[in-house]
């Protein structure tokens, strides 16, 4: 009896390590069913991931381009701005006043011509000029 014994309780307990091995086995099944879930997760996360660095990489060189842009339209700007300050002296200025042109020479009158006396004979005398 007591070997009947002792074999009924070896017996009992490889039955309940039986019984835990099948519960060890579904347990680890269960630990991979869910590590392949969160493993998918993840992957799913990294697809994420890299496409959000993407677009972030897209958005940065259109940020860079406008950046660009604005610097350019600042600095158009300020020539502008400088442009018009400068034609605003230049309207405040006076007006200069045109150009004189050369006094025309007025035509010096011609001296009389000289008295003519006419002599006895009819004629007239030679021009007599003033001294």
């Amino acid at each position: 009896m007591k070997l009947v014994t002792k074999i009924a309780m070896v017996a009992a307990v490889a039955l309940a390590f039986a019984g835990c091995d099948d519960q060890a086995k579904k347990d680890l099944a269960k630990c991979q069913e869910d590590a392949g879930k969160v493993t998918a997760e993840l992957e799913a996360a990294k697809g994420e991931l890299e496409a959000a660095k993407t677009a972030a990489a897209e958005l940065q060189t259109k940020l860079d381009e406008a950046t660009k842009a604005l610097e350019a339209a600042n600095a158009e700007l300020t020539q502008l701005k400088e442009a018009a300050a400068a034609a605003q002296v230049e309207e405040a200025k006076p007006a200069p006043a045109p150009a004189k042109k050369p006094a025309a020479k007025k035509a010096e009158p011609k001296p009389p011509e000289p008295v003519r006396v006419e002599t006895s004979t009819g004629k007239k005398a030679p021009p007599q000029r003033k001294r």
